[in-house]
């Protein structure tokens, strides 16, 4: 047995139906080439954006819900060429 929104709530729903979804992936790499004699510096990372935007309801105060999510990680941690301080 399911609940389905009735009365106002029930407009609310039917006027709210255009949403948009976006997940972006993305790599960087950033690399510091010192030539007077101190040691190079590199990392890589990856990166994540998620994106949610709700349609909005019609009347005198429209309503909608937009939510964001970033999430980052640095792929080349630990000993080597890293210290950039990507993160």
């Amino acid at each position: 047995m399911g609940l389905a929104p009735t009365g106002p709530a029930q407009a609310l729903f039917k006027t709210a139906s255009r949403f948009v979804r976006q997940l972006e992936l993305f790599r960087v790499y950033t690399k510091r080439d010192y030539r007077d004699g101190l040691p190079d510096k590199a990392e890589w990372g990856q990166g994540i954006i998620a994106t949610f935007e709700s349609g909005f309801t019609q009347g005198p105060v429209g309503f909608g819900v937009d939510c964001i999510a970033q999430y980052a990680v640095r792929l080349n941690g630990g000993r080597g060429p890293s210290g950039l301080r990507l993160d």
